[in-house]
């Protein structure tokens, strides 16, 4: 035999049983990391890594549905929240794909029953949160999220809205962005959006347990909602979806997360110049899709070292999702979760650095149970001493805005005002800069009928974000019935 065909049999042999023991270690790190998010985060939900079309991690722990001790499958269906934008967005390009619009066109040629104030606003705008349009309009429809909105009703709350900035001057999330696309979705297609999602992804790609959210319609198998507060399992509140619609309306399972997931690497629904344009690294970390991005390393030997990741995450009353593709190396990481308070963007993370070859990622109980004894007790000053204490000892101990502003809102919902107010003002203590923080403040005072501390927090979240249209309203509404009285 020729050497140097030798040579290469023994260098394939060995690359490949490499990559097999790499793949081994890389699939136990990956369980013992998930059962420390079971035990240490209380997780109730799906993990799923694939990597190459290998899996390498396939978990479920716990209940779809606590009352009936119903279990989770990858065939159950969750809400997905804003993840539902990533399927907009496709459905938006899939459009252009088919000439049937460009990203350049103005909404209003669609969307004819807007103000005039939005008539610069195109479509790329929107895709990039770079609108100038308004977060939400639930405060512009009566009793939102709990009732259904007609499409009307929605231009209509819309129309009630100001811009933040002029189109494309900044950035800023907005919901009420991505409910529009669903109607121009309608307009194109002349169908309903759940109908159009079907016919555009839903059916192509094969997608059995996707759809779109109708309010009554029974779901087979769908998973409940809940919330885990000091030790007990809740039953979390409704939510009605038509308030958002295309930005946060559909359900989705652990199996056709991935089959989309596919679909985003290789781009057989979109012409080659869009599915490029579509996964473009943006220089604001979003592409021109909707989508989170940034680049990545890798330490895993025989393999390109560098990558970029696209992903979404989404949050709503008892669920939580994310979606994480590392484009290089084919490798997709999803987790779905029907009980909060969950932090996905550390699921993510520490399953995605596994897979690619990291050290060995740890899961603490999070900073945020270790003073919530604290804070609801109203012993607030004890529980900030306790917070820089574990922060001057590491970094990793920082609490975020968004955990903060979700635990308070989740003793809203149960209405533990009093703790809500609690939580809430903690959160102004460590983010004294941040007008949500004030914002949420003002609601939880609003919701205890401490009107005049209402005010003040809504004062307050107007100094530090002069663009909060909603907070302006609410001082309105009060001064209005004051003068009434």
């Amino acid at each position: 035999m020729n050497r140097s065909i030798v040579v290469s049999i023994v260098v394939l042999f060995f690359n490949i049983n490499l990559n097999g023991q790499n793949n081994q270690s890389i699939k136990e790190e990956l369980l013992f990391l998930s059962k420390q998010f079971k035990d240490s985060l209380n997780f109730n939900g799906s993990l799923f890594v694939v990597k190459n079309n290998e899996v390498l991690l396939d978990k479920s722990y716990g209940y779809s549905n606590f009352e009936h001790h119903t279990k989770i499958t990858n065939e159950t269906p969750f809400r997905i929240a804003s993840v539902s934008k990533m399927f907009t967005s496709y459905a938006i390009y899939i459009l252009a794909s088919q000439s049937k619009l460009t990203l350049e066109d103005k909404v209003v040629k669609y969307l004819p029953k807007l103000n005039s104030k939005f008539n610069n606003i195109k479509i790329s705008h929107i895709l990039n949160h770079r609108s100038g349009l308004t977060r939400t309009v639930d405060n512009y429809l009566e009793n939102a999220p709990h009732l259904t909105y007609s499409s009307k009703e929605i231009i209509n709350a819309v129309n009630k809205t100001d811009l933040a900035f002029q189109p494309d001057e900044s950035f800023q999330y907005s919901n009420v962005g991505y409910s529009l696309l669903g109607l121009i979705i309608e307009s194109i297609t002349n169908q309903d959006y759940g109908e159009a999602m079907k016919s555009l992804i839903f059916s192509p790609l094969r997608l059995k347990q996707t759809s779109h959210e109708i309010e009554g319609r029974v779901i087979k198998n769908i998973a409940s909602g809940y919330n885990f507060l000091e030790g007990e399992t809740l039953k979390s509140e409704h939510e009605n979806k038509s308030h958002v619609l295309a930005a946060g309306s559909i359900m989705s399972s652990i199996n056709d997360l991935y089959r989309f997931s596919q679909e985003i690497i290789k781009g057989t629904l979109l012409t080659k110049e869009l599915h490029q344009q579509y996964l473009a690294l943006d220089q604001n970390f979003r592409t021109h899709g909707g989508l989170i991005t940034w680049n990545y390393s890798s330490k895993l030997p025989l393999e390109e070292k560098g990558g970029q990741i696209v992903m979404h995450s989404g949050l709503c009353p008892g669920f939580s999702s994310t979606v994480a593709i590392f484009l290089e190396h084919d490798l997709v990481v999803i987790g779905l979760s029907n009980r909060n308070p969950i932090d996905m963007s550390k699921m993510y993370n520490k399953l995605g650095n596994v897979a690619l070859g990291f050290e060995k990622e740890i899961v603490n109980t999070t900073t945020i149970n270790k003073l919530n004894a604290l804070i609801v007790k109203g012993k607030l000053n004890e529980a900030l001493k306790l917070y820089r204490t574990l922060l001057d000892k590491d970094d990793a101990h920082k609490i975020k805005a968004t955990e903060l502003n979700n635990l308070g809102y989740n003793y809203l919902q149960y209405q533990m005002n009093k703790k809500a107010i609690n939580v809430f003002t903690f959160f102004t203590m460590v983010y004294p800069e941040n007008a949500n923080a004030y914002d949420s403040l003002g609601e939880a005072y609003a919701t205890d009928n401490s009107t005049d501390e209402a005010i003040k927090a809504y004062k307050k979240a107007i100094d530090l974000n002069p663009n909060n249209t909603t907070a302006k309203k609410i001082i309105n509404e009060y001064n209005l019935s004051q003068q009434n009285e």
